[in-house]
């Protein structure tokens, strides 16, 4: 067994962990591809609609750092796993930096950012990068997060997830509704039969803790005993359920717990990408001691069956102890509109790590930390619910870790997962788009896909086409969704009656499972976050005339296009008004002719280097597309041409070559439809995402209101041992706590976080 679970489990190799047994040390990789992964630093994880969340996202794999892929792919799910924002982002030597804008038309609450590259579809959708955030609408409904995910108002949750009958269990109760805590709040466990009260632990927050050894032949309940009561059965205690237990103790983790199964089973940890460690063990009672030196971070311990199948699993986080970078703020308060100054010293050997700085507002007062944050994050000071010291966190994070799943692919997928049908390549300077042509006849090995997309600065690319009318289109210096067309060409110049088109999804398909909730947001603060949202937006409205921008900068004109610089560029309203293009060609077009032969044009254009007339009709353009109904621009009206590009002479786009260009631009600019009605494949695929850098405003009269959350982002920074970089930012006029976050990746593939906090206050009137 452990030799197909080491196989399937070996996706990164970034640490090696010594304690690896022989079948996992030994175990080839997943598949003929390279481990490649994907980790995205954000400026923020609460935000507003019309806000944007700017982002590093590094990748990183066992390989040279020139073999990484160069295109990043982002999507945001909401709870309907439908993909409601999408960006395609340029990377360059594994670095991609951009903006996830949010339109104004997204409902508030939870919704899954996920990033990954083509490469890593060849794997398991669940090895992309994912992570909640949680999005404030002021105008929509804002669904509360609890009736959302239909939670109960507490639950209790033994370690390990089972209950032991006639053994002592820890069992961790999460409160995740409103409750108003007081001196008499508990936790009541009671028999089902004549309510005796069996526990009693006293409540102060949502989380607690509390041992409990239930009985195998009782039922029992728990009731939470608050300003209201309310009550939940519990599963009957099984005297053959397994058990697993974990505490860290010292540089080891102490794993003591019960194998109920009659046959060998395994004792296994593992990471979001590594299997840590894996043990044999036999049924009944056993312990265990780990040594931690290379473990950090979220991880998970399970107990698998002779079946392969979970019988008990819990989650656990180890902290990261390594203090990378110390934070020095110039002074722990500020006012509205005050420059700060941070700090920042590399106080071990980073080398040559990938760091970002954000400055934000921390928007909920109390909050636990997100399954997505611990698992890429080192996160050592959090803020903490009210009664937790920052020397209780990590107890804290573990006592809640117990009330979570595991994030990761579930075991019998991973062990059950079949080989991807389609294999993704790496995406090395530009993005692909992919898909398949069919035609009654075979193909020729000449055959072309060209894909166009039109305009006055128009984008032209082709791709030869296989036995099977595979085409792989590569695609660069294009943004936003635009309309592109698909056209066939045959080498024989003969256009099939029927064609047939299928353009791959340029993205990858939605998870299979709905996600859970980052944490729970009780219904008091998701209040306060959409009344200050709606507050800022009333305030700035006041301020503020909103008033559509009607104006239309003009188009900026490439000097060449991909068809080379034009001989010529006319704009027929500039001369006298012409009745035909054919008299356009005769008065305005030089070296380029119409003849009419057996009935029907032909073109033909004069090469001044040569001094004679190429040998074949040159390639026509319509708006930017290429057409090749000769008649359709003959005939089209004069009035109706913005302006005219001739090429007078031989010139290639790769092996495609073209005798002479006519580009007609039409004042309509869509021309092409009617022309192309039947022959193309019209469609709109996602390009390049054009990201604005962040920017703060230079100055504000002190009259008009300033209420940005994000008042600092910086990406890419590099560190030098022993050297300080300062940077500075302004407040704004919201009050509050601010956390000043660095983050990122060493090349090794270590976690680099810090945190440092300051508070905004109102300025003080002697």
């Amino acid at each position: 067994m452990m030799k197909k679970l080491a196989l399937v489990l070996i996706w990164s190799l970034s640490i090696f962990i010594p304690t690896l047994s022989e079948a996992q040390t030994s175990a080839p990789q997943l598949g003929n591809y390279s481990d490649e992964q994907i980790h995205l630093q954000l400026s923020e994880s609460i935000v507003g609609v019309g806000e944007s969340i700017w982002f590093q996202a590094n990748i990183t794999n066992t390989d040279s750092i020139a073999a990484l892929s160069r295109v990043v792919y982002l999507e945001l799910f909401n709870q309907q796993q439908v993909a409601v924002v999408q960006g395609t982002y340029q990377a360059s030597f594994g670095i991609a930096l951009g903006e996830l804008a949010l339109p104004d038309s997204l409902g508030g609450g939870w919704y899954q950012l996920r990033a990954y590259t083509q490469y890593m579809r060849n794997g398991h959708s669940h090895n992309f990068f994912t992570q909640p955030i949680l999005v404030v609408n002021s105008d929509l409904n804002n669904p509360s997060p609890e009736a959302q995910f239909e939670r109960s108002v507490f639950s209790l949750h033994p370690e390990g997830g089972n209950w032991r009958a006639n053994q002592e269990n820890t069992v961790v109760v999460l409160v995740s509704g409103t409750a108003n805590y007081s001196d008499t709040s508990r936790v009541e466990v009671i028999t089902a039969i004549d309510s005796t009260v069996v526990n009693r632990t006293p409540i102060t927050n949502e989380l607690n803790t509390f041992t409990f050894t239930p009985q195998a032949d009782s039922s029992y309940l728990a009731r939470l005993v608050t300003s209201d009561t309310s009550y939940v059965s519990l599963p009957k205690a099984q005297l053959d359920n397994y058990t697993l237990q974990v505490s860290l103790e010292g540089q080891n983790l102490k794993i003591a717990g019960t194998n109920s199964s009659s046959g060998e089973s395994y004792f296994t940890i593992r990471s979001n990408t590594q299997l840590l460690y894996n043990q044999p063990i036999n049924s009944g009672n056993f312990s265990l001691t780990v040594p931690t030196s290379n473990l950090r971070g979220l991880i998970e311990l399970a107990i698998l069956d002779n079946r392969d199948e979970v019988s008990v699993q819990r989650l656990f986080y180890i902290d990261y102890q390594e203090n990378h970078v110390s934070i020095n703020l110039s002074g722990e308060t500020a006012s509205p509109r005050e420059e700060i100054s941070v700090s920042l010293t590399n106080k071990t050997d980073l080398g040559d790590a990938s760091l970002s700085l954000t400055v934000r507002k921390v928007h909920l007062a109390s909050h636990p930390l997100s399954v997505a944050a611990l698992a890429h994050f080192g996160l050592s000071r959090l803020t903490l619910p009210s009664g937790v010291s920052s020397s209780q966190a990590l107890s804290w994070i573990n006592q809640w870790l117990v009330t979570q799943t595991s994030p990761w692919p579930s075991w019998s997928n991973i062990l059950s997962r079949e080989p991807s049908a389609s294999t993704f390549v790496k995406e090395d300077e530009m993005l692909l788009i992919t898909g398949r042509v069919q035609i009654p006849q075979s193909f020729d090995e000449e055959d072309q896909v060209v894909l166009s997309i039109p305009g006055d600065d128009p984008y032209f690319e082709y791709s030869e086409v296989t036995s099977d009318g595979e085409f792989a289109i590569p695609v660069s210096r294009v943004y936003g969704l635009q309309q592109s067309i698909l056209q066939y060409k045959s080498a024989t110049g003969d256009q099939p009656e029927r064609l047939q088109w299928e353009v791959d999804d340029t993205f990858a398909p939605p998870l299979v499972s709905k996600f859970a909730p980052a944490y729970s947001v009780a219904d008091d603060q998701w209040q306060q976050l959409v009344s200050g949202y709606q507050l800022r937006k009333q305030i700035q409205q006041s301020y503020y005339s909103i008033e559509e921008d009607t104006t239309v900068a003009p188009k900026a004109q490439r000097q060449f296009r991909f068809y080379g610089a034009p001989n010529v560029r006319v704009n027929p309203d500039d001369y006298i008004s012409l009745p035909s293009f054919e008299e356009i060609c005769r008065e305005l077009l030089p070296g380029v002719r119409l003849i009419k032969r057996k009935g029907k044009y032909d073109f033909d254009v004069f090469d001044p280097g040569s001094r004679s007339f190429l040998p074949n009709e040159p390639t026509l353009f319509l708006d930017g597309v290429p057409i090749q109904e000769k008649d359709y621009i003959i005939n089209f009206p004069p009035s109706e041409i913005s302006f005219i590009e001739t090429v007078n002479r031989r010139t290639y786009y790769g092996n495609v070559r073209l005798d002479g260009v006519v580009a007609v631009y039409t004042k309509q600019e869509k021309a092409y439809e009617e022309a192309l009605s039947g022959k193309a494949h019209f469609t709109t695929l996602p390009y390049y995402t054009k990201s604005a850098p962040f920017s703060t405003p230079d100055s504000l009269a002190a009259s008009v209101p300033d209420f940005r959350t994000l008042l600092y982002w910086k990406p890419k920074i590099n560190l030098d041992t022993d050297s300080v970089s300062t940077f500075s930012f302004t407040t704004a006029d919201e009050l509050g706590i601010y956390e000043v976050i660095v983050w990122g990746l060493t090349k090794q593939g270590k976690v680099v976080y810090e945190r440092a906090v300051f508070e905004v206050q109102p300025v003080r009137v002697p």
